[in-house]
């Protein structure tokens, strides 16, 4: 099999870019042809630091000879018109298959999956969640990180491995956000209720704030996180599950029209061509609900600070071609970049970041103290409650 040789070579094994085909002519003569499968991101490269690599929108950059030109490589995409020059070699030849590591075997990708490495990383990738974690969320931390390659088929098997694992006591539990077990709330007497009902107490803690604030999300798989880390705030969280639906839409206006203040919505979802649609959608279909609209996840800029390699998108979808032109991709390789992808650390920087700077953090102390000491007076009331016959609460 032709290898390639001269700059391009040693910069691709540095990178863990797969290049499953090359064209060209020696000394600047014709355009090449450039075909990557992914970017796994080792080097070094400058403004990055030492083991980042550079991303725009998911193109890795590499450098191929002496001058400062990069060569643009998408992941499974195309780059054309790049003249290489004298640092190819092997010219005017076309490589089938290379692989800077090897052949490896066990998929269709020539990815060789181990599930016992894979269950492992799963595992790190739960603890790393507070409060719980969906399947659909560790499958595209596993996918951004390289672990599986991200097919339909992969994803099935993926929930078939760990629900063995669960089963056999190997595997923490996952989140199911869309199941839950529908019963009443019951007491064992009214001394219960009574004695759970100070925890129960909330005021309004948003109360005294110049604006409403807002957080919606695209994907229920957030609703968890989203919830426990606004919950404390009193912010409401949003969930509209992909184009929402005119009830929810209805039920959202009345509510807001309820609060006299201006209102912010901070917007979490997906950097796909529906993704955007979603969101364009949902506004307009609450129009006059919000002074102000603002997305704080997934933007363009994150997925090149984060390094966030992209997915293989959905041909299919009639929003891509003008997603592709919007963002400057190559409208014969559908991606799309996945809010999951973002490490949950990271993800929570960015939303409590932009709730941040819109609150008034005294006024929310001011409220709290207030909770306190109403939630005390109640409890110390409650305590003086007989049932019949004298006994103790």
């Amino acid at each position: 099999m032709p290898r390639l040789s001269g700059a391009l070579l040693p910069h691709t094994e540095d990178l863990g870019v797969e290049l499953l085909s090359v064209e060209g002519e020696t000394q600047g003569g014709a355009a090449f042809r450039i075909e990557a499968r992914e970017d796994r991101g080792r080097g070094e490269h400058p403004g990055h630091g030492e083991g980042r690599p550079h991303h725009l929108l998911g193109h890795p950059v590499v450098h191929v000879g002496p001058g400062p030109e990069p060569v643009r490589l998408a992941a499974g995409g195309v780059h054309r018109g790049v003249e290489l020059g004298p640092v190819v070699k092997d010219a005017g030849r076309r490589v089938e298959r290379y692989r800077p590591e090897g052949p490896r075997r066990g998929t269709s990708t020539g990815m060789r999956v181990r599930w016992s490495e894979v269950e492992e990383r799963a595992r790190a990738v739960v603890a790393e969640y507070d409060g719980g974690v969906t399947l659909r969320q560790v499958w595209y931390r596993l996918i951004s990180a390289g672990a599986l390659p991200n097919r339909a088929s992969m994803y099935r098997r993926l929930s078939s491995h760990l629900a063995r694992a669960r089963r056999e006591g190997r595997f923490p539990d996952l989140v199911d956000a869309m199941r839950e077990i529908h019963q009443p709330s019951a007491y064992a007497d009214v001394g219960k209720l009574l004695a759970a009902v100070p925890d129960l107490f909330r005021l309004d803690r948003t109360a005294g704030q110049a604006e409403a604030l807002w957080v919606c999300a695209e994907k229920d798989t957030l609703r968890v996180q989203l919830a426990g880390w606004l919950g404390p705030l009193g912010i409401p969280v949003l969930v509209v599950r992909g184009f929402a639906s005119e009830s929810y839409a209805a039920l959202v206006r009345e509510r807001a029209a309820l609060d006299p203040r201006p209102a912010r919505l901070l917007y979490v979802g997906d950097l796909d061509a529906s993704g955007e649609a979603i969101e364009r959608d949902w506004v307009d279909r609450t129009a006059g609900c919000w002074e102000v609209v603002e997305r704080v996840a997934l933007t363009v800029d994150q997925v090149n600070r984060y390094g966030l390699l992209p997915a293989v998108g959905k041909g299919t979808d009639p929003r891509w071609p003008a997603f592709a032109e919007r963002h400057g991709l190559d409208p014969a390789r559908p991606v799309q970049w996945e809010v999951e992808a973002l490490e949950p650390a990271d993800l929570r920087s960015l939303v409590m970041a932009a709730v941040r700077s819109h609150l008034d953090r005294e006024r929310l102390r001011e409220v709290l103290a207030e909770e306190a000491r109403q939630r005390e007076a109640l409890a110390a009331f409650l305590a003086t409650w007989r049932p019949p016959g004298g006994r103790e609460v």
